[in-house]
């Protein structure tokens, strides 16, 4: 098979595919950074920029799947959510037009769970338009909101029979709590992305009803994101997550990375460095304690996290002011005592949590002649290497780099809808 990528980013779906040996025919990207990735990773596969400055009628009849990943700033609750209001919202059905113009055999879309409640109903407005009807899908819910998993029937020969449903991809093999929704398209048939996107009632994976809350997952790497088991009120020692959302609030979780956002900065961790493989007792503020459903003064910090309701957030402060010797009692609130460190995931961490290969995005900028001697240079070394010919290699900063990666799609959920689509070609042959 062969597939168009619109809105690419850094190309989660050609990594994802690679293993199937489906072949990119066209990118369409406009940001440098990931621009720039793709120039060096598949440079003999055209970028057309802009979606809506190219005519992709020229590719109708040549192309198995296209998919793509619209802009979710405009319907993420972490955004303003002026969904079509924002052009970054509106380019979705822009986006479909263009796939209706190319007419592939199937479509492959990712979004953010928030478009099922941004203004406008704009998942409906994708659905009617991928479909073929003629106004705007509304839910068939008894509470007027959009379920985490359907099925639409082509409303004409021109429309595609559609599946969606929401993908964790914790469950997919990276310790990430990441929920995104995919809608897989068939030109006028919902059966095969009903085969493509639903399984035997048994083995599901985007929800674990019967997963005790805080198993840990597989560790990326015994020195990067590792697990943290709980055992009644003790941890094994290793990391322990706390994500810091640019709103100014953290939330912990125990054995998983903060989910990965679309920020130049990283989020932040707490390391446990316990010598014997247990947490220390910590003391915290009453504010967290209520929140974490306990009455206050000190306690263990996983019986915390065992008491706090899940999604439950606490504030930033929690984050950032770590001390080891003074106290809550001692008027010093909302402070975490522990022998632990405190640092940002590195690229290459980031790299892993979305499926990515090691340094997959480290790319250079320019190659200079000779050492450079720039302020630049002495405040980030690690941005230069030296070359065998006496030339060094600048390198993009790693702003570009926690961007591009937050922004894209976690490679195992997709190569598994990949993997799930060729199972249905060859079923078929």
């Amino acid at each position: 098979m062969n597939f168009i990528s619109m809105c690419s980013g850094i190309e989660a779906a050609s990594v994802a595919f690679n293993p199937l040996r489906w072949e990119a025919v066209a990118y369409s990207e406009i940001e440098p950074f990931p621009c720039a990735v793709l120039k060096h990773h598949y440079p003999d596969v055209p970028n057309h920029g802009d979606i809506t400055k190219f005519d992709w009628a020229v590719y109708r009849g040549k192309v198995d799947m296209v998919c793509a990943g619209f802009p979710c700033q405009a319907f993420s609750i972490a955004g303003l959510r002026d969904s079509l209001e924002d052009d970054r919202g509106n380019l979705s059905l822009i986006g479909i037009k263009a796939i209706k113009s190319i007419r592939p055999k199937w479509v492959l879309l990712e979004q953010v769970p928030g478009v099922f409640s941004a203004d406008g109903n704009p998942f409906g407005c994708i659905l009617a338009g991928l479909s073929g009807a003629d106004a705007p899908l509304m839910p068939g819910t008894r509470d007027g909101k959009w379920a985490k998993s359907g099925v639409v029937s082509a409303a004409n020969k021109e429309g595609y029979g559609l599946a969606w449903r929401v993908l964790d991809a914790q469950y997919f093999g990276v310790p990430q709590r990441r929920r995104r929704i995919f809608v897989v398209g068939h030109i006028g048939d919902w059966r095969p992305p009903v085969a493509v996107l639903f399984e035997p009632k048994g083995v599901c994976r985007d929800f674990a009803e019967g997963q005790e809350k805080g198993t840990a997952v597989a560790a990326l790497t015994a020195t990067s994101v590792g697990t943290c088991g709980a055992d009644n009120n003790q941890a094994q020692a290793g990391h322990i997550i706390v994500m810091a959302h640019g709103q100014g609030n953290a939330e912990i979780i125990i054995g998983k990375s903060p989910v990965l956002s679309c920020n130049h900065e990283a989020p932040i961790i707490y390391e446990n460095h316990g010598q014997d493989n247990r947490i220390k007792e910590v003391n915290v503020s009453p504010q967290i304690n209520a929140k974490a459903g306990t009455g206050g003064g000190n306690l263990p910090l996983v019986q915390a996290w065992k008491q706090r309701p899940e999604g439950d957030v606490i504030q930033s402060e929690v984050a950032y002011n770590i001390s080891t010797t003074q106290n809550a009692s001692a008027g010093n609130t909302g402070k975490i005592m522990v022998n632990n460190s405190i640092r940002r995931l590195t690229p290459i961490e980031t790299e892993r949590l979305q499926g990515f290969p090691d340094f997959y995005t480290k790319i250079s900028v320019k190659v200079l002649k000779r050492k450079p001697r720039t302020k630049h240079f002495a405040k980030y070394p690690d941005l230069y290497q030296g070359n065998p010919d006496g030339t060094w290699t600048k390198f993009y900063g790693d702003g570009p780099r926690y961007k591009a990666i937050g922004n894209s799609w976690a490679v195992p959920c997709a190569a598994w809808i990949g993997r799930r689509i060729q199972q249905f070609e060859d079923s078929q042959s």
